[in-house]
């Protein structure tokens, strides 16, 4: 566990110290799936070390149900400046190609 949350952190270091991710305000990680699960764990690990790295706070919001989808309807429902996340699965990203009836596309 200890070498998937340092592979984490490093990866979101390089990819949010640019300056891009959420600078003035607080920062949201959806996760599609109930609280207490291991995405969930998981989630709140990566929002630490996103407000370490970044100064800034980091709220891991819950959005179960779905199969992931309103999770992920949110995120591409909300802002667009970068300071709201999806942690998912590989079925969110595949909901695309394979369900016609998806709200957000």
């Amino acid at each position: 566990m200890r070498l998937i949350t340092t592979a984490l952190s490093i990866l979101l270091a390089t990819c949010c110290t640019s300056g891009s991710f959420a600078q003035s305000h607080q920062a949201r990680i959806v996760v599609p799936f109930a609280a207490g699960g291991t995405a969930d764990v998981l989630g709140r690990i990566i929002a630490q070390q996103l407000g370490v790295l970044n100064g800034n706070q980091v709220v891991v919001e819950n959005r179960p149900g779905s199969g992931g989808n309103i999770g992920a309807e949110a995120v591409a429902r909300g802002p667009t400046d970068g300071s709201v996340l999806l942690l998912g699965t590989i079925f969110a990203t595949a909901a695309c190609a394979t369900i016609r009836t998806l709200r957000y596309r």
